[in-house]
Formats: C-alpha cells, structure tokens, sequence
C-alpha cells in the first residue's frame, strides 16, 4: 500500500469513528438534555410563585439562558427565562406559566435559532409565525407588558468542522430573511424591533469570531456588546 492510500484509509477510519462517536453521545445525551429541559421550565414555574410582578423578563434560548443579565443589568432585577435548545413552539408551550404569570413591565424576546436546525419545511414563514404569536399572545394577556423583538444574532459556519456540525442547517441567508419580515411586522404593528444582528458581523456577513465561541454561542465580548445595544430600551 502506497503512502497515498494510507493515507486516505487513516482519515477514513478517523472519521468513520467520529461519526460513531457522535451518534453515540447523541443517543446518551438528547434524553438527558430533554429531561433538562423539563426541569428547567418547572424551575421557572416554581421561581414564579414567589416572583416579584412588574420586572423586566428576558425570554429565549440558550443565547439568553447563558446572558448573565443579572450581572449586566443588576440595577433592573431582571428574571431570564432562556432555555438552552427552546425553540419557538417551546416557548409558545411555556409562555403562560414562565412569563405571563409574571406580569412583567418589559419583555426581550430572542428565540429562532434553534428551530433553524429543526424544522426541515418552510422554516423561515414557521419561524416568523411562531414568533409573531408569541408576541401577540403577551399582548393579548398583558396589554401594559411592553414586547421587544431581538434579531436572531448571525452564525459563522467558517470557523472549523467543528462549527458546521454545531450549526446544522442554520444559515445567515435565512436569518436575514426571518429578521427582515420580522422588523416588517414590528413596524406595522408598533412593536419595538432591536437590530443586534448586523451589530455582531464581520465584513462577510458572519459572526464576528471575537463576539461566538464556536460559531453560535456569544463569547463575553459578544454579550458586552448586546448589553450596550439594549441598555436604552432598559432606561426608556
């Protein structure tokens, strides 16, 4: 066998056990993060209970989960409501015992990214909907709870084989769709839409590499800037 065959048969050994690798942690795992996502929403239930009305809520998935708005905007007691993985129909499930319930004064909804990698049919009118009701399910409960609609923040699929798997099917080309409708509806329909999205790009239209982690998730420097978009409509 010549050095070139070797070759190819080394890294296709590599990757075959790659791939077994991860169906197996994925078998192991998702039932393990489904069951956290369960106990995470009835953490939030019960938080509830004893919750202060009429405070700021920031609502989403893991981008907001791990957004220490605690620490960034300690000054508003905010509660965060983000759940690693939610999708829009998760947080249309949990809407009423997670946030209504709280009857807050202001409401930062981030949610779309996730369904990007899950819904396989006419994902960008799917997601637009969803989030559309969301919205209008918090104003149709809590006519005083101001809703703001964070973009969906951008993705960079350029930065290793790591960052394809991570980020499946999501794509910049989709998200600017979903944002462009998005601030469309908003506009019409005077809800206050916030553009993070093209604030965290690099010259290409990605995720600037200094703002992600791996691609998706926001690094520290990524989540100082978002606090410096959102703090005027925290003050307003």
């Amino acid at each position: 066998m010549d050095r070139k065959s070797l070759a190819i048969l080394i890294l296709t050994i590599i990757l075959s056990l790659f791939i077994v690798t991860v169906v197996v942690l994925l078998s192991v795992f998702i039932p393990i993060f489904e069951e956290e996502t369960e106990d995470k929403i009835k953490y939030y239930s019960d938080l509830s209970e004893h919750a202060t009305k009429g405070q700021v809520v920031f609502l989403g998935d893991s981008i907001t989960e791990f957004y220490r708005t605690s620490e960034f905007f300690h000054e508003y007691s905010p509660y965060n409501r983000g759940i690693a993985g939610d999708t829009t129909d998760g947080v249309l499930a949990r809407l009423q015992d997670n946030v209504i319930v709280l009857e807050p004064k202001k409401v930062f909804l981030c949610i779309g990214t996730n369904d990007l990698a899950r819904v396989k049919k006419d994902k960008v009118n799917y997601i637009v909907n969803n989030i559309i009701e969301i919205v209008t399910t918090i104003e149709n409960s809590l006519p005083d709870t101001k809703v703001y609609v964070v973009s969906i923040l951008p993705v960079n699929r350029s930065l290793n084989i790591y960052s394809r798997y991570v980020l499946k099917s999501r794509n910049n080309e989709d998200i600017d769709s979903i944002n462009e409708r998005l601030k469309e509806y908003c506009e019409e329909n005077d809800v206050t839409f916030i553009d993070i999205n093209t604030h965290l790009k690099d010259e290409k239209g990605n995720l600037k590499k200094e703002y992600t982690l791996e691609g998706l998730h926001i690094s520290f420097k990524g989540y100082q800037v978002i606090t410096e978009l959102l703090k005027p409509y925290l003050e307003e």
